[in-house]
Protein backbone atom coordinates (compact mmCIF):
# COMPACT_ATOMS: atom_id res chain seq x y z
CA UNK A 1 0.00 0.00 0.00
CA UNK A 2 1.25 3.30 -0.75
CA UNK A 3 1.70 5.47 2.06
CA UNK A 4 -0.47 8.99 1.89
CA UNK A 5 1.34 12.13 1.48
CA UNK A 6 -0.18 13.31 4.86
CA UNK A 7 0.72 10.66 6.95
CA UNK A 8 4.48 11.56 5.51
CA UNK A 9 3.71 15.20 6.37
CA UNK A 10 2.86 14.74 10.12
CA UNK A 11 5.68 12.73 10.66
CA UNK A 12 8.15 15.29 8.95
CA UNK A 13 7.32 17.90 10.63
CA UNK A 14 6.82 15.87 14.30
CA UNK A 15 10.78 14.54 13.79
CA UNK A 16 11.34 18.22 13.08
CA UNK A 17 9.40 20.24 15.83
CA UNK A 18 11.01 23.42 16.69
CA UNK A 19 9.07 23.09 19.73
CA UNK A 20 10.11 19.75 20.79
CA UNK A 21 12.05 19.71 24.12
CA UNK A 22 15.91 19.21 23.64
CA UNK A 23 15.90 15.90 25.87
CA UNK A 24 13.79 13.99 23.52
CA UNK A 25 16.58 14.42 20.47
CA UNK A 26 19.16 13.59 23.05
CA UNK A 27 17.08 10.61 24.31
CA UNK A 28 16.46 9.13 20.79
CA UNK A 29 20.34 9.70 19.75
CA UNK A 30 21.37 8.16 22.80
CA UNK A 31 19.54 5.00 22.84
CA UNK A 32 20.68 5.11 18.23
CA UNK A 33 24.13 5.69 20.01
CA UNK A 34 23.70 2.95 22.56
CA UNK A 35 22.38 0.17 19.81
CA UNK A 36 25.31 0.66 17.54
CA UNK A 37 27.65 -0.09 20.17
CA UNK A 38 25.90 -2.77 21.12
CA UNK A 39 25.66 -4.38 17.46
CA UNK A 40 29.19 -3.34 16.61
CA UNK A 41 30.32 -5.42 20.27
CA UNK A 42 28.21 -8.26 19.01
CA UNK A 43 29.31 -8.07 15.70
CA UNK A 44 33.28 -8.62 17.19
CA UNK A 45 32.15 -11.36 19.35
CA UNK A 46 29.83 -13.25 16.64
CA UNK A 47 33.26 -12.76 14.46
CA UNK A 48 35.63 -14.20 17.30
CA UNK A 49 33.43 -16.96 18.15
CA UNK A 50 33.30 -17.86 13.95
CA UNK A 51 37.01 -18.22 14.33
CA UNK A 52 37.36 -20.01 17.41
CA UNK A 53 35.31 -22.87 16.32
CA UNK A 54 37.66 -23.45 13.38
CA UNK A 55 40.36 -23.88 15.92
CA UNK A 56 38.16 -26.30 18.33
CA UNK A 57 37.09 -28.78 15.71
CA UNK A 58 38.99 -32.08 15.67
CA UNK A 59 41.78 -33.01 14.15
CA UNK A 60 42.92 -29.03 14.01
CA UNK A 61 46.32 -28.72 13.21
CA UNK A 62 48.56 -27.01 15.71
CA UNK A 63 52.38 -25.53 16.10
CA UNK A 64 53.40 -24.54 19.25
CA UNK A 65 57.33 -23.50 20.60
CA UNK A 66 58.72 -24.18 24.08
CA UNK A 67 61.94 -22.66 24.85
CA UNK A 68 63.88 -25.26 26.63
CA UNK A 69 66.26 -24.19 29.84
CA UNK A 70 69.67 -25.67 27.60
CA UNK A 71 69.10 -23.16 25.04
CA UNK A 72 67.07 -25.24 22.70
CA UNK A 73 63.43 -25.02 21.76
CA UNK A 74 61.03 -27.59 20.81
CA UNK A 75 58.28 -26.85 18.15
CA UNK A 76 55.34 -29.37 18.08
CA UNK A 77 53.78 -29.51 14.34
CA UNK A 78 50.80 -31.63 13.87
CA UNK A 79 47.35 -32.61 14.68
CA UNK A 80 46.36 -31.45 17.66
CA UNK A 81 46.78 -33.89 20.34
CA UNK A 82 44.07 -32.91 22.92
CA UNK A 83 41.42 -33.52 19.97
CA UNK A 84 42.54 -35.60 17.60
CA UNK A 85 39.68 -38.06 16.16
CA UNK A 86 40.92 -41.02 13.55
CA UNK A 87 37.28 -41.71 13.95
CA UNK A 88 36.66 -39.12 11.88
CA UNK A 89 39.05 -39.55 8.95
CA UNK A 90 42.35 -37.70 8.67
CA UNK A 91 45.47 -37.77 5.92
CA UNK A 92 48.87 -39.15 7.17
CA UNK A 93 50.57 -37.25 4.27
CA UNK A 94 49.52 -33.74 6.18
CA UNK A 95 52.11 -34.52 8.94
CA UNK A 96 54.72 -34.82 6.70
CA UNK A 97 53.99 -32.01 4.74
CA UNK A 98 53.47 -29.67 7.96
CA UNK A 99 56.93 -31.11 8.69
CA UNK A 100 58.07 -29.98 5.84
CA UNK A 101 56.69 -26.88 6.11
CA UNK A 102 58.21 -26.40 9.34
CA UNK A 103 62.01 -27.28 7.96
CA UNK A 104 61.44 -24.84 4.77
CA UNK A 105 60.56 -21.92 7.56
CA UNK A 106 63.52 -22.91 9.68
CA UNK A 107 66.45 -23.17 7.36
CA UNK A 108 69.20 -22.42 9.54
CA UNK A 109 68.80 -24.66 12.38
CA UNK A 110 70.46 -27.63 13.50
CA UNK A 111 67.92 -29.86 14.43
CA UNK A 112 69.18 -32.19 17.66
CA UNK A 113 65.83 -34.86 18.15
CA UNK A 114 62.24 -35.37 15.75
CA UNK A 115 60.35 -37.47 17.90
CA UNK A 116 56.81 -38.54 16.69
CA UNK A 117 53.85 -37.96 18.21
CA UNK A 118 51.08 -40.92 18.61
CA UNK A 119 47.71 -41.22 18.83
CA UNK A 120 47.18 -44.80 19.42
CA UNK A 121 48.82 -46.00 16.62
CA UNK A 122 48.83 -42.99 14.47
CA UNK A 123 51.27 -40.72 14.67
CA UNK A 124 49.95 -37.43 14.73
CA UNK A 125 52.71 -34.92 14.66
CA UNK A 126 56.22 -33.99 15.64
CA UNK A 127 58.20 -32.57 18.25
CA UNK A 128 61.41 -31.48 17.18
CA UNK A 129 64.04 -29.73 18.93
CA UNK A 130 66.90 -27.48 17.63
CA UNK A 131 69.38 -24.83 18.33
Amino acid sequence: MPTRIHELVKTYKLINDPNAPSWSVRFVGGIAGIALLLAGVGAIMWAAHSNDAATDSPNAFLATTQDNSDGSHTDYVGFDPARFDAAIGWDPARVDAAYADWQITHPNVQPLAKEPVWSGSHVIGYNVTYR
